[in-house]
């Protein structure tokens, strides 16, 4: 069986974090710009939080992080929509989280399209939706699976299907225990980390 490939657009991964000795981590950076370097470590956190989730519940996934410099300042939706057509074209996965959104779309076309590029080739994308319950892109298109934190959530296998709902799925963004770039560990929550445990358990059905 060949290993599920997920692709984690986020703030790169804090590779020598104790919760990773071992792991062959892979990724590249990808600027804004379309800029393409090797270098993803991340001094943020938030991609090693979302890494951390990811890694933990399937050791066995090929996971590639996508670090996304500034990304903890937002980012532009042209950049992401070149992002999404580089995946496209060059980067084969099965699964991509985007741990993000936008909220004022001025390009929402070329963002929608961008996504069903990758939806069309068989790739599951999963974004998260806006914490302050605000309409979010990706996540409010219907080619991506748009993820909240749900309060039933407490475990990381718990989820909630919402029918005839912008946000398709609910999991797990409640305080929890998080790899961290410095410190170690925060406790956080929030629908960006829902969306991690989202990836996780769409990686599982297609593994």
């Amino acid at each position: 069986m060949s290993k599920v490939k997920i692709v984690i657009v986020d703030s790169g991964v804090r590779c020598d974090h104790p919760d990773f000795r071992g792991d062959r981590i892979s990724g590249f950076r990808y600027w804004q710009d379309g800029r393409v370097e090797e270098d993803f470590t991340d001094s943020y956190g938030h991609g090693t939080a979302v890494y951390g989730i990811v890694r933990k519940a399937l050791p066995y996934a090929e996971i590639l992080n996508v670090q996304i410099p500034g990304i903890e300042e937002g980012i532009e939706e042209q950049a992401l929509c070149r992002l999404l057509n580089y995946l496209a074209d060059h980067v084969p996965a099965d699964v991509i989280n985007l741990s993000l959104g936008i909220c004022l779309c001025e390009h929402r076309q070329a963002l929608y399209d961008a996504c069903a590029r990758l939806d069309q080739r068989g790739t599951v994308i999963l974004s998260a939706y806006d914490n302050g319950e605000a309409v979010s892109y990706p996540a409010a298109f219907s080619n991506v699976i748009g993820v909240t934190s749900g309060n039933r959530c407490r475990k990381p296998g718990d989820f909630e299907f919402q029918e005839d709902a912008l946000v398709n799925l609910a999991a797990k963004g409640s305080i929890q225990r998080l790899a961290w770039a410095s410190p170690d560990y925060l406790l956080l929550g929030g629908n960006s980390f829902a969306c991690a445990h989202a990836a996780v358990r769409a990686a599982a059905y297609i593994a």
